[in-house]
């Protein structure tokens, strides 16, 4: 009996370290998970503070980028359209110089120039390059006048090649005499009319 009472306490003390192994095991267990969910959410935390933070500093790039990106372009638009500016100003400027020229020297020596036709304006006209005669309603222009107007006339095919190389650009181009007589090339010829 005695030896059945050893193995029982034996028995009894085995089944208890056993269940105290357990349950260090299981204790050890659940302070590991409990840690690892601690660690868990601090990474999660950290992770989730550093993203705002990556999402601010992204959108604080992208937004110093684009501002870049658009004052470069801006600027690049600026000196395009001053290039095109300072072109278009330097090409009237030219063109003006050439007629002109070519004015002053019909009227500073009118005898090595001949007379050519020119016209009134006439509506049929109207949407095409036309040489066209214009005289002031209060003027009344003397004969040798008129002959300087028809040497300017000569001109005419100048004109017509000015406007027609920059692309319409100029719309129109105007010789005014002092004495109210016009030599004018343009495409409105039937807008020089009242209407009945």
């Amino acid at each position: 009996m005695g030896e059945k009472n050893n193995s029982i306490r034996r028995g009894g003390l085995r089944s208890r370290i056993f269940k105290l192994c357990i349950m260090l095991v299981i204790t050890a267990i659940c302070c590991y998970a409990t840690l690892g969910i601690l660690n868990l959410n601090t990474l999660l935390n950290m992770a989730n503070e550093t993203g705002k933070e990556q999402a601010v500093n992204i959108k604080e790039y992208s937004e110093n980028s684009m501002m870049a990106l658009t004052k470069d372009n801006m600027e690049n638009l600026a000196f395009q359209a001053a290039d095109n500016t300072d072109w278009e100003i330097w090409s009237m400027t030219h063109e003006t110089m050439i007629l002109a020229n070519q004015v002053k020297a019909v009227l500073e020596n009118p005898d090595a120039y001949e007379e050519h036709e020119i016209e009134a304006p006439r509506m049929e006209n109207g949407g095409s390059l036309a040489l066209q005669l214009l005289i002031a309603d209060s003027t009344d222009p003397a004969p040798k006048d008129m002959a300087i107007a028809r040497k300017l006339a000569g001109i005419g095919p100048s004109m017509e090649e000015m406007i027609r190389n920059n692309g319409y650009d100029t719309l129109d181009l105007y010789i005014a005499l002092p004495n109210g007589i016009c030599v004018a090339m343009d495409t409105h010829s039937d807008r020089k009319f009242e209407a009945d």
